[in-house]
């Protein structure tokens, strides 16, 4: 359940936000039932969490590295990435490789889980809890933001409200939906205190390093630099006479295994527009690839120069020791690879 929980919570705020809230109510539990830090199944857990928050990270157009990938894309072909598509393909792939997580783990890794077994229900004390009332204002506000991003694609372009709703980004369906959470009042309270949620809710290392990397991606993008053109003249070289099928599982599993050593922030703004230059010249729609690049590129968790939750991860160790943390996440990420390439990779396409 703290994976999946992770993953929902992964998909709809950040991994990083599913680690806060996952680790230290594993820790509990741990105390609760008797595990040691490093122990065998304490260790499947908390790289789990990880695990799971990334892949559900991955699922929504508007994550951070998902819109740098699209925005990226459809600016170089001129047709935009479908959201309910890219969502549609992207949870039926990750939510697969969140349950072989849960099965590789329960049968090939098989752990000791009968001091949890005789504990009982260590999540008694939270099955009491429920829904506050700003829980419940964040949840509608949540729905009213993906219906929005997904009416337009599931509705009759014909319809008014599909046309109205097509006119909006998804920056301003946020923009919008902050303004009028800011206006709701509960307890004589805002719901939405604007400037503490800038000052304490917002990721700004993330958001400074995406600013500090954006000078450089329009360095490697300018024609007059000659770096573009120069990597998508080889990557032609290399992938000449193969089909989009597998010029799709070189280029995911290139990047799957390149964003384990480089920060997959910098990557994806990199490697997107070659990716679309490559799809143009080749005479296929990038857009599948893209969906899986976002996806994979989302996946860098297996060093800690791969991406803020890597660090997190590998600076945990206390409870991750070094060489067991490059174990298992080198060996899932590598599950994830193969998964993705032999079944992701024509799934996509067929939607495309």
């Amino acid at each position: 359940m703290l994976m999946l929980a992770s993953y929902c919570i992964g998909a709809t705020t950040s991994c990083i936000v599913s680690l806060v809230i996952g680790w230290p109510i594993f820790y509990e539990i741990c105390d609760i039932t008797g595990y040691k830090p490093k122990e065998k199944f304490p260790l499947i857990v908390v790289i789990g969490i990880l695990y799971c928050g990334a892949l559900g990270g991955a699922v929504f157009p508007f994550r951070p590295l998902a819109a740098i990938v699209c925005s990226s894309v459809s600016g170089i072909t001129g047709e935009a990435i479908d959201p309910l598509t890219f969502s549609l393909t992207s949870f039926a792939i990750t939510i697969c490789l969140v349950f072989i997580y849960i099965l590789i783990g329960k049968f090939i890794l098989r752990p000791d889980v009968s001091p949890l077994i005789a504990a009982g229900d260590p999540y008694a004390r939270y099955r009491g809890q429920k829904f506050t009332s700003k829980a419940r204002v964040g949840g509608i506000a949540m729905i009213c933001v993906l219906a929005c991003n997904f009416l337009p694609s599931i509705l009759p372009k014909t319809w008014f409200i599909a046309a109205f709703l097509s006119k909006f980004s998804m920056a301003a369906v946020f923009a919008t939906a902050l303004m009028l959470t800011a206006l709701v009042r509960i307890n004589g309270e805002p719901y939405a205190d604007i400037p503490k949620a800038f000052r304490n809710g917002m990721n700004w290392s993330t958001i400074i390093m995406l600013a500090s990397s954006m000078p450089l991606a329009a360095m490697l993008k300018d024609p007059a630099t000659g770096v573009n053109d120069m990597f998508t003249t080889l990557i032609l070289k290399l992938l000449e006479g193969a089909s989009p099928l597998m010029v799709g599982v070189i280029f995911i599993a290139f990047v799957s295994i390149l964003t384990q050593f480089a920060h997959n922030l910098v990557l994806a703004i990199v490697l997107s527009p070659i990716l679309a230059n490559v799809g143009l010249q080749l005479g296929f729609n990038p857009a599948p690839i893209a969906i899986l690049l976002a996806m994979m590129a989302n996946m860098g968790i297996a060093t800690p120069g791969a991406s803020i939750f890597g660090a997190m991860l590998f600076a945990n160790k206390e409870w991750v020791p070094a060489k067991q943390g490059y174990l298992y996440t080198f060996s899932f990420v590598f599950v994830a690879i193969i998964f993705v390439c032999i079944i992701g990779v024509p799934f996509v396409g067929l939607f495309f």
